[in-house]
């Protein structure tokens, strides 16, 4: 036995279902378009069994562990990869990017790229090389990147189809308040009733509704989980009357590093390289690809003392100039959480900051 590589487990994830397509305009221009079924073209096997006009999959959830099977985070993408991950509502790990470089004719030679991770850096009076990944206070809405759309809510759902060929998971990514609030509210409703939500034959389903967008009322679908028995029968995993294979243990779902390497260009064409034209690098930059990955895996346990009192935001660069102001472009799921409305300053946070893991 070597320890670290033979008690090391892993489910294969064998494709993505999309909530959309990407189709052109008369210029050429690609641009994201909602469905009312599952687009299959990233899940090999799965449209010959349930055809190309589906709404409903027949699933298992293969763990018990929600933060695996359905983890929910703000997360904003490069081109390359993650920029920055928020996992537990309260630290944001990102790639510091320092000024930029004059290769964007659009952002003067010397700008701050980063106001929020620059003014915590100096505040705290910690060092970090460009490219290196450093933690921080998540600042949520307040965040430019949020108000700009570049960082989004992104929930990712990872389930087993019994009925398609081969043995592994697929994955789901959401931007959708209600997809995630529905399923949520789903899974724990099934796990008071049955003891438990792994394994259970479940529906996965999109559904229509009338939601407010931008103040207008439009049509969307969002994700629904149903269980077609009745409560009587649900209740009866609890009570050991039926029985279901053993769980999953959360280890061998694919982790979070290696989802994290498939950037969900169908819920963030906004971003991507738009972001890095805002940070005034390409997407070859100064740090490789491949390396800003690993980091991002891991990031070395390092204690952050606590922030004080905001430093003075630094001014912004022109409007005219900010490829941030460029039109935002939805993503495929449509129905993406709404923007909460403005905060007021938060109190100092403890007097230290936990390390955490992409």
């Amino acid at each position: 036995m070597i320890k670290g590589i033979s008690d090391v487990r892993r489910l294969p994830r064998l494709g993505k279902i999309r909530l959309g397509e990407k189709k052109k305009n008369d210029k050429g221009k690609e641009y994201p378009s909602k469905l009312d079924h599952f687009n299959f073209k990233d899940a090999p096997g799965v449209a010959e069994i349930y055809g190309e006009n589906c709404k409903e999959l027949d699933i298992v959830l293969p763990s018990e562990d929600r933060d695996v099977f359905f983890s929910q985070e703000r997360k904003a993408y490069r081109a390359t990869g993650l920029f920055c991950k928020c996992a537990d509502g309260d630290t944001a790990v990102r790639v510091r990017v320092g000024q930029a470089d004059g290769s964007n004719p659009k952002i003067a030679k010397g700008t701050v790229l980063d106001h929020e991770g620059e003014a915590f850096l100096k505040e705290q009076g910690l060092e970090c090389a460009v490219g290196d990944m450093f933690e921080m206070p998540c600042p949520g809405e307040e965040c430019s990147f949020t108000d700009k759309k570049f960082c989004k809510p992104i929930g990712r759902l990872i389930f087993m189809l019994p009925k398609v060929k081969q043995f592994g998971c697929y994955e789901i990514s959401t931007t959708s308040f209600n997809s995630m609030v529905t399923v949520n509210s789903y899974i724990e409703a099934v796990k008071n009733a049955a003891g438990r939500v792994s394994m259970i034959p479940l529906k996965l389903k999109l559904v229509p509704k009338q939601v407010q967008v931008e103040g207008k009322a439009t049509g969307i679908f969002h994700l629904a989980l149903v269980y077609e028995g009745t409560v009587e029968s649900l209740m009866a995993y609890q009570k050991g009357v039926k029985l279901l294979p053993a769980p999953m243990p959360a280890a061998a779902i694919p982790t979070a590093a290696e989802l994290d390497r498939h950037v969900p260009d169908d819920l963030v064409p906004h971003a991507g390289a738009a972001l890095d034209a805002r940070l005034g690098t390409s997407p070859s930059g100064p740090t490789p690809a491949e390396a800003i990955k690993a980091k991002m895996a891991v990031v070395a346990p390092k204690a952050l003392p606590a922030p004080t009192a905001p430093a003075p935001a630094q001014p912004a660069p022109e409007k005219s100039q900010d490829p941030l102001d460029d039109e935002y472009v939805a993503g495929e799921d449509r129905d993406e959480v709404p923007q909460a409305p403005a905060k007021p300053a938060k109190a100092a946070a403890p007097a230290t900051v936990a390390p955490k893991r992409f």
